[in-house]
């Protein structure tokens, strides 16, 4: 039971990183501000931010040992990120939020998140089937499209909603 429940929260924080990413991409500008804010280059971060959440959230969806794990990274450098905001009393930039101050019960938030995927990590994540490793492959495939599109505005092709 333990591991179903850990595998379930792995799985919500690894959709959740995705669709952060995808939100990012969409509007970056609450990330830049908040990297901005905490002394970071947000310009040149927000697009390979974007990318490392599309692609970390949809290995781990997938079930890969080593994309859980990497998700486990990212959480614990979210958590302490989230964690500095909060005591600085600024916004993290989290799904594209610029107004709304970061809170202690987000950064324990995501380090619940990283304990979790760690576990599932250690115990070994759940196997996956051919039909949700294409879906995988479109995942990853899409971010890296919607990364270039961050980093590049000006290229040739258009991604997104209008």
């Amino acid at each position: 039971m333990l591991q179903g429940i850990t595998y379930s929260i792995m799985l919500i924080a690894a959709v959740l990183l995705v669709l952060g990413g995808v939100r990012t991409v969409r509007a970056p500008q609450a990330v830049r501000a908040a990297l901005t804010a905490q002394g970071l280059r947000g310009d040149s971060l927000v697009g390979v931010i974007a990318c490392v959440e599309i692609v970390v959230g949809g290995l781990a969806i997938g079930g890969s040992r080593i994309g859980v794990f990497a998700l486990a990274i990212v959480y614990v450098g979210y958590a302490a990120f989230v964690a500095r905001a909060a005591r600085r009393r600024i916004s993290c930039g989290c799904l594209g939020q610029s107004d709304a101050p970061a809170t202690w019960r987000h950064a324990t938030t995501n380090a619940i998140f990283a304990a979790s995927a760690a576990t599932a990590a250690a115990i070994g994540a759940p196997a996956v089937g051919p039909i949700a490793l294409i879906a995988l492959f479109g995942l990853v495939g899409l971010g890296a499209i919607l990364a270039l599109q961050v980093v590049s505005p000006s290229s040739h092709f258009e991604v997104g909603v209008r």
